[in-house]
């Protein structure tokens, strides 16, 4: 089976969202990337998931963990399935990137659908993420979270703004159309990506 999940950043106005389609038995870590890829993260910041108060992460050694040493219930992502999680359509799972900037994504299951036919006759299916519609340019890294990024797009948009030298100064060569969205580089991306 595969998973359409809606993929949305809460707060953002207009809203910043992905639907992507992967396999429902995806491991947590691998749609991590299929995430990072969708919203063009860079992957530089620690990340988590989390439903009915259990986090998946990446488990950090037992004297590295800054909540000390079972005081959270958390399972390591990398052993953990996406239908493990997310069994039937409607029900959320929340993922948090960048711990800083605090972006909390809210994935929905929308529904589930039959596998990718196989390459060849006696072949498996496919196991493959794909993009298929989405809405606005995702924040970029380090912007300062929602409250940022609504600065950033004021700032960027009127040249009168008292940010807008330093917001065009910081983003460099890398002009931002907040409206900006296409499946396509995503897509070209996800292609890499192992589900």
């Amino acid at each position: 089976m595969r998973a359409q999940l809606k993929i949305e950043l809460p707060y953002t106005d207009p809203p910043v969202w992905r639907t992507v389609v992967v396999p429902h038995d995806v491991r947590l870590d691998r749609l991590h990337t299929v995430i990072q890829q969708s919203l063009d993260w860079d992957d530089a910041h620690m990340h988590s998931f989390e439903r009915d108060d259990v986090l998946y992460e990446t488990p950090a050694p037992i004297d590295m963990d800054m909540f000390g040493p079972g005081s959270r219930d958390v399972r390591d992502e990398r052993k953990v399935t996406l239908d493990q999680v997310l069994t039937e359509a409607r029900q959320k799972l929340d993922y948090t990137y960048d711990f800083g900037d605090d972006w909390l994504h809210q994935i929905t299951l929308e529904k589930l659908l039959p596998d990718e036919p196989a390459a060849s006759p006696k072949g498996k299916p496919r196991r493959i993420a794909v993009c298929v519609d989405g809405a606005n340019a995702a924040p970029p890294e380090d912007c300062g979270g929602v409250p940022g990024f609504d600065n950033l797009k004021a700032a960027l948009a009127d040249p009168k703004h008292p940010d807008h030298d330093h917001m065009v100064e910081w983003m460099g060569d890398d002009e931002f159309d907040a409206a900006e969205f296409s499946v396509v580089p995503i897509n070209h991306k996800l292609k890499r990506v192992k589900v």
